[in-house]
Protein backbone atom coordinates (compact mmCIF):
# COMPACT_ATOMS: atom_id res chain seq x y z
CA UNK A 1 0.00 0.00 0.00
CA UNK A 2 2.83 2.68 0.98
CA UNK A 3 4.86 1.58 -2.09
CA UNK A 4 1.54 2.41 -4.54
CA UNK A 5 1.39 5.63 -2.60
CA UNK A 6 4.66 6.67 -2.96
CA UNK A 7 4.34 5.75 -6.56
CA UNK A 8 1.56 8.02 -6.93
CA UNK A 9 2.75 10.55 -5.63
CA UNK A 10 5.98 10.65 -7.99
CA UNK A 11 3.61 10.23 -10.73
CA UNK A 12 4.93 6.63 -11.88
CA UNK A 13 3.47 3.19 -11.73
CA UNK A 14 7.03 1.89 -10.11
CA UNK A 15 9.51 3.26 -8.03
CA UNK A 16 12.93 4.49 -10.29
CA UNK A 17 15.84 2.65 -10.39
CA UNK A 18 17.47 5.12 -13.30
CA UNK A 19 20.09 7.89 -11.33
CA UNK A 20 19.18 10.96 -12.55
CA UNK A 21 21.42 14.34 -12.47
CA UNK A 22 20.81 16.78 -9.53
CA UNK A 23 22.44 19.35 -7.30
CA UNK A 24 22.77 19.32 -3.38
CA UNK A 25 21.16 22.14 -2.96
CA UNK A 26 18.19 20.54 -4.70
CA UNK A 27 18.01 18.40 -1.19
CA UNK A 28 18.56 21.21 0.98
CA UNK A 29 15.11 20.45 2.57
CA UNK A 30 16.76 17.84 4.49
CA UNK A 31 18.38 20.26 6.85
CA UNK A 32 17.48 20.11 10.59
CA UNK A 33 16.92 18.53 13.29
CA UNK A 34 14.07 15.69 12.93
CA UNK A 35 12.48 13.64 15.48
CA UNK A 36 9.52 10.95 15.41
CA UNK A 37 8.46 7.60 15.26
CA UNK A 38 8.47 4.13 13.84
CA UNK A 39 6.03 1.96 15.12
CA UNK A 40 7.10 1.99 18.57
CA UNK A 41 10.34 2.76 18.95
CA UNK A 42 12.00 6.80 18.75
CA UNK A 43 14.02 8.18 15.67
CA UNK A 44 16.12 11.31 15.19
CA UNK A 45 17.77 12.31 12.38
CA UNK A 46 20.18 15.19 12.32
CA UNK A 47 21.23 17.25 8.87
CA UNK A 48 23.30 19.53 7.99
CA UNK A 49 22.62 22.55 5.67
CA UNK A 50 24.40 21.52 1.91
CA UNK A 51 27.77 22.85 1.75
CA UNK A 52 30.94 22.10 -0.65
CA UNK A 53 28.27 19.99 -2.27
CA UNK A 54 27.59 17.73 1.18
CA UNK A 55 24.87 17.17 3.11
CA UNK A 56 26.20 15.28 6.50
CA UNK A 57 23.54 13.17 8.45
CA UNK A 58 23.15 11.15 11.51
CA UNK A 59 20.34 8.89 13.06
CA UNK A 60 19.82 6.80 15.39
CA UNK A 61 16.67 4.24 16.74
CA UNK A 62 15.68 3.95 20.22
CA UNK A 63 13.32 1.79 21.47
CA UNK A 64 12.32 0.47 25.43
CA UNK A 65 15.05 3.05 26.59
CA UNK A 66 17.21 1.08 24.50
CA UNK A 67 19.92 2.15 21.55
CA UNK A 68 18.95 0.01 18.43
CA UNK A 69 21.25 1.03 15.91
CA UNK A 70 22.58 4.45 14.27
CA UNK A 71 23.98 5.75 10.99
CA UNK A 72 26.10 7.90 9.96
CA UNK A 73 25.30 9.20 6.23
CA UNK A 74 26.79 11.63 3.54
CA UNK A 75 25.06 12.89 0.60
CA UNK A 76 27.76 13.90 -2.11
CA UNK A 77 27.74 14.38 -5.82
CA UNK A 78 29.36 11.31 -8.02
CA UNK A 79 30.18 11.31 -11.66
CA UNK A 80 26.56 10.59 -11.90
CA UNK A 81 24.21 11.38 -9.87
CA UNK A 82 23.51 12.24 -5.79
CA UNK A 83 24.59 9.18 -3.79
CA UNK A 84 23.86 8.84 -0.45
CA UNK A 85 26.28 6.66 1.62
CA UNK A 86 25.13 4.97 4.84
CA UNK A 87 27.56 3.50 7.43
CA UNK A 88 25.42 1.30 10.43
CA UNK A 89 26.25 1.08 13.71
CA UNK A 90 25.49 -1.63 16.47
CA UNK A 91 24.58 0.17 20.23
CA UNK A 92 28.35 -0.77 20.86
CA UNK A 93 29.37 1.17 17.83
CA UNK A 94 30.29 -2.02 15.91
CA UNK A 95 30.12 -1.39 11.63
CA UNK A 96 27.69 -3.09 10.32
CA UNK A 97 29.47 -2.54 7.05
CA UNK A 98 33.39 -3.54 6.51
CA UNK A 99 35.41 -1.39 7.38
CA UNK A 100 36.06 0.50 3.87
CA UNK A 101 32.77 -0.28 2.44
CA UNK A 102 29.15 1.43 2.84
CA UNK A 103 25.64 1.35 1.79
CA UNK A 104 25.07 3.28 -1.36
CA UNK A 105 22.03 4.53 -2.57
CA UNK A 106 21.21 6.44 -6.14
CA UNK A 107 19.17 9.26 -6.84
CA UNK A 108 16.72 8.34 -8.90
CA UNK A 109 13.86 10.86 -8.96
CA UNK A 110 13.59 14.51 -7.31
CA UNK A 111 11.09 17.29 -6.90
CA UNK A 112 9.66 19.75 -4.81
CA UNK A 113 10.13 18.55 -1.23
CA UNK A 114 10.95 14.85 -2.33
CA UNK A 115 13.83 12.49 -2.69
CA UNK A 116 13.97 8.91 -3.35
CA UNK A 117 16.92 6.69 -3.89
CA UNK A 118 17.97 3.50 -4.71
CA UNK A 119 19.99 0.63 -3.72
CA UNK A 120 20.56 -2.91 -5.81
CA UNK A 121 22.71 -5.62 -3.54
CA UNK A 122 22.68 -10.02 -3.72
CA UNK A 123 19.47 -9.38 -1.17
CA UNK A 124 17.13 -7.52 -3.99
CA UNK A 125 16.30 -3.67 -4.27
CA UNK A 126 15.81 -1.69 -1.93
CA UNK A 127 14.42 2.32 -2.01
CA UNK A 128 14.51 5.28 0.01
CA UNK A 129 11.63 7.81 -0.17
CA UNK A 130 11.94 11.18 1.86
CA UNK A 131 9.05 13.36 1.56
CA UNK A 132 8.67 16.62 3.72
CA UNK A 133 5.69 18.73 3.86
CA UNK A 134 5.69 22.04 5.97
CA UNK A 135 7.55 21.08 9.59
CA UNK A 136 6.81 17.31 9.12
CA UNK A 137 9.05 14.24 7.18
CA UNK A 138 7.88 10.85 5.96
CA UNK A 139 11.02 8.24 5.17
CA UNK A 140 9.98 5.57 3.60
CA UNK A 141 12.63 2.30 3.29
CA UNK A 142 10.84 -0.16 0.72
CA UNK A 143 12.78 -3.51 0.28
CA UNK A 144 11.74 -5.56 -2.85
CA UNK A 145 14.10 -8.66 -1.33
CA UNK A 146 11.28 -9.88 1.26
CA UNK A 147 8.38 -11.97 0.50
CA UNK A 148 5.70 -9.83 0.72
CA UNK A 149 8.15 -6.92 -0.08
CA UNK A 150 8.88 -4.77 3.35
CA UNK A 151 8.01 -1.66 4.27
CA UNK A 152 9.30 0.79 7.34
CA UNK A 153 7.64 4.05 7.49
CA UNK A 154 9.70 6.73 9.79
CA UNK A 155 7.52 9.79 10.72
CA UNK A 156 9.29 13.20 11.76
CA UNK A 157 8.46 16.59 12.92
CA UNK A 158 11.30 19.28 12.40
CA UNK A 159 12.33 20.36 16.39
CA UNK A 160 12.30 23.96 16.69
Amino acid sequence: MITFLLATMIGQDQLPTIPISAEINQLAFFAGHWQGTRGDAWVEEWWSAPKDDILMGSFRMHSKGKLVFSESIRLSITEKTVEMGLKHFSPDFTGWEEKNETTKFALTAIKSNQAIFYHADEKGSSWLIYTRDGDEMIASLQRSANTPPESQLFKFHLVK
